[in-house]
C-alpha cells in the first residue's frame, strides 16, 4: 500500500507566513527503506531549517519536490511504499494546514474596535453554546402599509401628529403571539430547568455607530400600534443622545430585530432568551420573517406554530391600532 506524505502545517518555525519552505536536501535516495520518524528531507522556511520525518515504515518510491524547489503547506512531499496501513493523521493533515496566503493587490488592514470585537465574540458565544433552531414564514403586512400610509396624510386615531413604520406592528403581532406561546417567552435555567415569562417585555436589536445595543420595549403586550410607536421613538432618542439608562437595556424576555437591506437573516440568539426574530425589506406588500430559537426550551413544533401566529397577527394589523 502506497501513502502520500505531506509537508505538515505545524512543523513550520513560529511566525512563518505564508507557510511556503524550500528543499534543502534529501536524507533519504528512492528505493531506500526508512522507518517510522526517520527524517526523510532537510526544508527551509525563513531563516529556519527543519525536517519532515517519516510517519511510518515504508520505502521511498518518489520524491515530489527536488532539492531548491518551494512547496505549500499541505502538498506532497514524498510517496512510500510498502506501507501496512496509513495514519490517519497524516491523512487528514491537508485539511488542518491553514490556507496559504499570498497579498495580490492593495490591501488596508482594519483593526476592530472594543465594541466591533465584542459583537463578534458574543455572536460566536451565542452559536457555539446554544443549539439555534431555524424557521422561516412570510407575512402580508398590506393592511400595516395602508395604516401608515394614513398616519402620512395625518389621519390619526389621537388627533396627533403621528410617524409609524412595520416596526411597532411586528412588536404588537410578537408581544400578542408571546402571550400565546409562553414557551418561547422563555429562558433555561442551568440544565433541567426553564423560567417561562408571564410579562412580555421586547428588546430591539439595534446598531448605533458601531454599537450592539438592545433597548427594551416594556409591556409590548399591553400596548397598541400607536404606543409601542411613541415607546420606540423615546427609545431611539435616547439613543441618539447617549443617555440610555440601565433600565433602559435589561429585562428582555424576547429579541426583535429589522434586516431593511435584504429578505431575511438568521438572527443570532441573545443568551439566555430562547427567541429572536427578525424581519426583511418589504417587497410586494410582504415581509419575511426570520425565527431562531432554542431548541432545548421550545420545541419544534411550538415554534413553528408560534412563527405562524405572529404572521396572522400581522396580516390582521387592523385590530392592533386602537
Amino acid at each position: 500500500m502506497k501513502q502520500t506524505v505531506i509537508l505538515p502545517a505545524h512543523r513550520f518555525p513560529e511566525g512563518v507566513s505564508p507557510l511556503v519552505a524550500v528543499v534543502e536536501r534529501w536524507e533519504k535516495t528512492l528505493g531506500q527503506a526508512v522507518m517510522a520518524g526517520d527524517a526523510l528531507a532537510t526544508l527551509r522556511a525563513g531563516t529556519e531549517s527543519f525536517a519532515v520525518v517519516s510517519p511510518a515504515f515504508g520505502v521511498l518510491t518518489k520524491k515530489c519536490a527536488l532539492p531548491g524547489e518551494a512547496i505549500e503547506a499541505g502538498e506532497p512531499l514524498a510517496i512510500l511504499g510498502g506501507v501496512s496501513a496509513p495514519l490517519a493523521e497524516t491523512v487528514s493533515e491537508p485539511f488542518a494546514a491553514p490556507p496559504v496566503y499570498v497579498p495580490d493587490g492593495a490591501e488596508m488592514v482594519h483593526r476592530l474596535s472594543p465594541a466591533e470585537s465584542a459583537v463578534a465574540a458574543h455572536h460566536a458565544r451565542s452559536r457555539r453554546e446554544t443549539p439555534h433552531g431555524f424557521c422561516i414564514t412570510v407575512a402580508d403586512v398590506s393592511e400595516a402599509l395602508r395604516l401608515i400610509e394614513r398616519t402620512e396624510r395625518g389621519e390619526t386615531v389621537s388627533g396627533a401628529s403621528e410617524t409609524l413604520t412595520l416596526l411597532p406592528f411586528v412588536l404588537c403581532a410578537v408581544a400578542r403571539s408571546l402571550t400565546r406561546f409562553p414557551a418561547v417567552n422563555a429562558e433555561r435555567i442551568g440544565t433541567d430547568e426553564i423560567r417561562r415569562k408571564q410579562y412580555v417585555h421586547i428588546g430591539v436589536e439595534t446598531r448605533f455607530e458601531g454599537d450592539l445595543i438592545v433597548p427594551v420595549v416594556r409591556d409590548s403586550d399591553r400596548k397598541s400600534v400607536l404606543g409601542a410607536a411613541r415607546e420606540w421613538a423615546r427609545l431611539e432618542q435616547k439613543i441618539a443622545t447617549g443617555t440610555l439608562e440601565r433600565a433602559d437595556v435589561s429585562g428582555a424576555t424576547f429579541t426583535v430585530s429589522h434586516a431593511p437591506n435584504v429578505l431575511w437573516r438568521s438572527p443570532v440568539l441573545h443568551t439566555p432568551l430562547a427567541g429572536h426574530l427578525c424581519f426583511g425589506k418589504t417587497l410586494e406588500k410582504r415581509i419575511y420573517l426570520g425565527f431562531a430559537f432554542d431548541e432545548r426550551v421550545a420545541p419544534e413544533g411550538v415554534a413553528e406554530a408560534f412563527l405562524a401566529d405572529v404572521a396572522d397577527g400581522l396580516g390582521a394589523s387592523g385590530f392592533l391600532f386602537a
